[in-house]
């Protein structure tokens, strides 16, 4: 039988699906940081910033597919029905702060919170939470 729609793809399955949100959530907003960083690499002109947030896409992306794969191996598969993404703005300065800000917040205490008897999950969310504070930093050497 062939599978034409995810929801078949439930129903026909023998596949694990979780059924946590938020671990659904965790991925859309992985994917959400990774297309932030992406139009403010392309927007910003400063040669160190526009290395740093390329480099910085390079780094999360792989991490990024590392902890989603990680989570659907221990949890299983997951539906983003539901999920919500962030709206891409603009680079400025402070947009850029608060944003990283609030992204290395949701890391270290929201997502550290639900994994904190996956030990092996917390590290690779801590390795992005690395780069992230790397990312801060070299956001001021320009």
């Amino acid at each position: 039988m062939k599978i034409n729609t995810f929801e078949q793809f439930l129903n026909e399955s023998a596949v694990r699906f979780t059924s946590n949100p938020s671990h659904a959530q965790l991925a859309a907003d992985g994917l959400s940081l990774l297309d932030q960083i992406r139009v403010w690499h392309w927007q910003v002109t400063i040669g160190d910033l526009h290395k740093a947030l390329g480099d910085f896409y390079d780094e999360f992306s792989g991490l990024n597919d590392t902890l989603v794969e990680a989570v659907m191996g221990k949890y299983g598969r997951f539906s983003i029905k539901g999920t919500k993404s962030q709206i891409l703005v603009d680079y400025d300065v402070a947009t850029f702060d608060s944003a990283i800000a609030n992204y290395e917040s949701l890391y270290t205490n929201d997502y550290r919170k639900l994994f904190t008897s996956d030990p092996e999950i917390c590290n690779i969310l801590d390795e992005i939470v690395a780069e992230m504070q790397k990312l801060k930093y070299l956001s001021t050497m320009s």
